[in-house]
């Protein structure tokens, strides 16, 4: 299913620049255009999955990348970063109801979670629970280390919902675990190779914004 999405963004993206190059879209550049539509599918994937505050990443960067070629404001960086920052974290505690009583029936249904977060800082974390079924690990401007070497699946699968924001994450995982990775990444990376014949999976879900998830096996 990620795939065909991915594929038709692609098609998309081919699309307007086409028609920019054919003048059917005159005077917008093509970098303008790959980037509207780009932030722009994050934001109705986010909105679909009622992942609210995740909405205020990509729409920063339009801001950027729409200022920086139409000059609508001489705003400073930092600020914008600053609004950003706060308005995520504004709409993180608004719905932060909504994602507790997620997780609470996760735990009903399933036997253990495990939650982490990093702000502007270092954190090393040993996950040591035997029936992980989900978890969530939030770094913001800093770095986190996750050790998964004495952590167990129940049912032989853990999603973990990832938020890195201008930061890094390190997954330390047993070599016998696959990884399938259903992130959204803007200008982020998730750097790992696939195992598919392995029986235990580790799903990535989250976002990863000017960031990355590095993933090692031990």
């Amino acid at each position: 299913m990620k795939t065909k999405f991915w594929g038709i963004v692609c098609l998309l993206l081919a699309g307007a620049v086409v028609l920019n190059q054919l003048k059917i879209i005159p005077h917008v550049p093509v970098f303008l255009i790959v980037m509207t539509l780009v932030c722009g599918i994050s934001v109705i994937k986010n909105l679909l999955r009622q992942n609210i505050p995740a909405i205020v990443i990509p729409s920063t960067i339009l801001f950027f990348v729409y200022n920086s070629e139409y000059s609508f404001s001489d705003i400073h960086t930092k600020t914008v970063l600053l609004i950003a920052v706060l308005t995520y974290f504004g709409l993180q505690f608004l719905f932060s109801s909504t994602h507790q009583k997620k997780i609470h029936v996760l735990k009903k249904k399933f036997n253990s979670s495990a939650h982490y977060t990093t702000l502007f800082g270092e954190n090393i974390q040993y996950v040591s629970n035997k029936e992980l079924d989900v978890m969530s690990a939030r770094c913001f401007c800093g770095e986190i280390n996750l050790y998964f070497n004495e952590a167990d699946m129940k049912d032989d699968t853990l999603t973990l919902n990832a938020h890195v924001i201008c930061g890094s994450m390190k997954l330390f995982i047993p070599s016998d675990w696959k990884v399938i990775n259903q992130s959204t990444v803007l200008f982020g990376e998730v750097d790992f190779y696939s195992q598919q014949s392995k029986i235990k999976t580790l799903i990535i879900e989250g976002i990863v914004a000017f960031g990355e998830i590095d993933i090692h096996y031990i």
